[in-house]
């Protein structure tokens, strides 16, 4: 897992972060009908020693149940990814989907299973060969805007690392596939805005400037989700995402490349 700037030692980190609770044997009882707010898919439970970093709380749980600890995940905020380990419930904010592979860190934390909210069974894109105008180094190539694993502003991103003139990233599929929107998590690069006035282009030419276009994103974004979604989708091999200004210094963080329902 390569990585745009590391963090400190991992145990530092749950020091702050861990907060341990006993739960309720009435939530312990939920059943699977309580949970209306997210759905979970499961994903590699294996993650970088910088998750520590996304951790929201840990749970002491009297049971060890996978139905009480998505109830907490559900009434946490920010929470998109649980984990359980013996009767220990982990609450997390990073975005984890089912391409991640795993983490090979030496201190990786390594969970029983773990369980993604923003892992999406209409994700293509972790299926793609990606390309880009331009990347920082080999620590933030193109393709770790779909490897599956985001966790904070300074690891594991796509970053252009560089201010150009309508800068882009695009995706090949390999054969055509149905697209209907694209779901992205925009990087925080603090006073730099790193996503705006962006489209999305799907079609069958690699001169992705000539197909046609999906979606626009007229504003700017910083640090938060952003989705693109055409009035219909449009079947394609190559899915593009452009910045049509200039000066930008571009960044993805995860994106999910979305077939209709």
């Amino acid at each position: 897992m390569g990585q745009c700037g590391r963090g400190q030692h991992r145990d530092h980190m749950v020091l702050l972060l861990v907060l341990v609770v006993l739960l309720s044997p009435s939530l312990v009882r939920m059943g699977l009908g309580d949970l209306t707010n997210k759905s979970f898919m499961k994903v590699v439970s294996t993650l970088p020693s910088d998750v520590s970093k996304c951790i929201l709380a840990v749970y002491q749980m009297e049971v060890s149940t996978r139905i009480a600890c998505a109830a907490m995940c559900n009434q946490t905020p920010s929470c998109r990814l649980y984990c359980v380990l013996g009767v220990e419930c982990t609450m997390l904010k990073a975005f984890v989907t089912q391409y991640w592979g795993g983490s090979t860190d030496v201190d990786a934390y390594a969970f029983t299973s773990c369980y993604s909210s923003w892992a999406n069974h209409r994700d293509v894109g972790g299926l793609a060969i990606t390309s880009s105008i331009v990347y920082a180094d080999a620590n933030s190539i193109d393709s770790k805007a779909v490897d599956g694993y985001y966790c904070r502003k300074d690891y594991g991103c796509y970053l252009a690392g560089s201010f150009l003139a309508q800068p882009w990233w695009l995706a090949d599929m390999g054969s055509p596939v149905d697209v209907i929107a694209i779901r992205l998590m925009t990087r925080d690069g603090g006073a730099l805005i790193m996503f705006e006035n962006a489209e999305v282009r799907v079609g069958n030419s690699s001169d992705f400037g000539t197909n046609p276009l999906l979606a626009t994103y007229p504003g700017s974004a910083k640090g938060i989700e952003v989705a693109m979604e055409g009035t219909s989708s449009i079947k394609g091999r190559y899915v593009s995402i452009q910045l049509l200004g200039s000066g930008i210094k571009f960044a993805l963080a995860e994106v999910q490349i979305l077939k209709p329902h």
